[in-house]
């Protein structure tokens, strides 16, 4: 309430500054300090600050307590977009908003990038089911996979259960290329084992039937690998690639995988 009087004080004085009754003595990054004469109060010294000031405590404040609400559930991960927590059978996706950005846009590209990743959901083969997506709320409500991360697992696998794993990646990959989704984000970490694949968090997904986005995928996956399971990255590549031999667009993908590789030795070759 403070806020909206001063505000609208000084639109009175803004007002009356063609009447030389205000004057700016100083515009710093929080505050403008102003001398002006009122009949009523006399002289006085007012510091107004900006009305985005005042946008941002608001947005800090609403985050606060969307965080005291999530203490009662059972929160699972907290990353830079999202809030991920279960509620019994359910997981629960929010998107939390950036204090940095003005409202108006953080609204639109939370809303936007909610849809974009329910439709990928729904879309794709082997991830959970989605029972909601209110992109007035920024959430997906979908179904909880009791199972394990394949970060946690790979290495531990003899040569022939992370074969079967590997090529059912491999699979899996190319049935969601084949259906046009890019996943974006192919590492371990977004994929679980129960009894099946499933593939999880589609942030940075898209939609796409660029024979050049599916390569790309496929070079993060092979980046994923050698980053987090070195020692066997080559062997698990080589089997991933046995598995997308399934597509029918692999000798394309293939070709231009090889590209993209290429491109990413040059790059670091000559230090760019």
């Amino acid at each position: 309430m403070e806020e909206i009087l001063l505000l609208n004080m000084i639109k009175n004085l803004v007002a009356e500054k063609n009447g030389n009754k205000m004057k700016i003595l100083k515009q710093g990054a929080e505050a403008k300090p102003f001398f002006f004469v009122n009949t009523k109060i006399g002289k006085q010294f007012w510091c107004a600050k900006f009305p985005w000031k005042f946008e941002r405590k608001k947005a800090l404040r609403e985050r606060k307590n969307n965080m005291q609400n999530l203490k009662e559930k059972m929160i699972i991960q907290q990353g830079a977009e999202a809030i991920i927590y279960r509620d019994g059978d359910k997981l629960i996706k929010e998107r939390i908003p950036k204090c940095y950005r003005i409202k108006e846009i953080d609204d639109k590209i939370r809303k936007l990038r909610t849809r974009s990743e329910g439709r990928l959901l729904m879309k794709a083969e082997n991830t959970p089911n989605v029972f909601l997506v209110d992109c007035d709320k920024y959430i997906i409500e979908m179904e909880f996979i009791d199972g394990e991360l394949v970060k946690d697992v790979l290495n531990g696998l003899n040569v022939h259960e992370r074969k079967e794993l590997c090529r059912e990646i491999g699979v899996n990959v190319a049935g969601l290329h084949d259906n046009n989704v890019i996943h974006g984000d192919l590492t371990t970490s977004n994929m679980i084992v129960k009894e099946k694949l499933y593939f999880i968090d589609f942030g940075l997904g898209f939609s796409s039937q660029r024979v050049e986005d599916k390569a790309v995928d496929l070079h993060l996956l092979r980046q994923a690998l050698e980053g987090k399971h070195y020692l066997i990255a080559d062997e698990c590549f080589d089997f991933v690639l046995d598995g997308y031999k399934n597509s029918p667009e692999y000798e394309k993908v293939f070709k231009q995988l090889r590209k993209v590789e290429m491109r990413g030795r040059y790059k670091r070759k000559n230090g760019l």
